[in-house]
């Protein structure tokens, strides 16, 4: 609780003082915070009926614990879209899920080098890539190949999720000297970053949402678990 009351003391104070001084460093998101979804339940509208191209869709290391619990993203997918494909840079995972399952629409791919796969040029009208920018090196040469797979798949969509950096998890856990993420991540975004990111590799007509789970639905303002943008290349 005293923690709470001297972020509330600290807040007021930037409010007046630092928002005053530095006007252009602020974003106005209107009613972004009103917009928030369910990541899932939005995945699965936007892959109905729809040929679809999945990155990183082995959800590792919790491929075995997903598949048992039926929970699996690209399980779930297979169930809506009209074909689904799979790309992956884990190859024991792929090994397993091909044993478990059966499937082989999915092939080994490195997310930074993949134009040269011709299995991902197959008139796909979405491709997904959720959860994986935060995980790549270099996010910006990942994005400009997207775009140019997104057009030789006749102008796909693509459809992103990141963990939010403004996430409430992180901010009451840096309260109590803690950073919350994952081991395997190299980058933070946000609402705006996010945008600028892929307004700059060449993205446009750039849908902007945020998403929660479970409880954190209801997350103030802009505290919720992560970012979704579904854009046009």
């Amino acid at each position: 609780m005293l923690d709470i009351i001297k972020l509330v003391i600290f807040y007021n104070k930037v409010k007046k003082d630092f928002v005053k001084s530095n006007p252009f460093l602020y974003n106005r998101l209107n009613e972004l915070d009103k917009t928030s979804v369910d990541r899932q339940e939005l995945i699965i509208e936007i892959c109905k009926g729809k040929k679809v191209l999945h990155f990183g869709f082995l959800d590792s290391p919790l491929l075995e614990e997903r598949l048992n619990d039926n929970a699996l993203l690209h399980q779930i997918i297979r169930q809506h879209a009209r074909f689904l494909y799979g790309a992956d840079i884990d190859e024991d995972s792929l090994q397993k899920y091909r044993e478990i399952t059966g499937d082989y629409n999915n092939l080994i791919v490195n997310a930074q080098n993949f134009l040269e796969c011709p299995e991902l040029i197959n008139d796909f009208e979405l491709v997904l890539f959720p959860e994986v920018l935060e995980h790549v090196l270099n996010p910006g040469i990942v994005l400009t190949n997207l775009k140019e797979l997104c057009a030789l798949n006749s102008n796909a969509k693509l459809c992103i999720t990141v963990p939010n950096a403004f996430s409430i998890q992180g901010f009451v856990a840096a309260m109590n000297n803690f950073e919350y993420v994952h081991p395997d991540h190299y980058y933070y975004f946000s609402p705006v970053t996010l945008k600028k990111l892929l307004t700059d590799c060449g993205f446009n007509k750039i849908d902007i949402k945020l998403y929660g789970y479970g409880y954190m639905v209801d997350a103030p303002a802009l505290t919720k678990n992560g970012v979704v943008a579904i854009c046009e290349s």
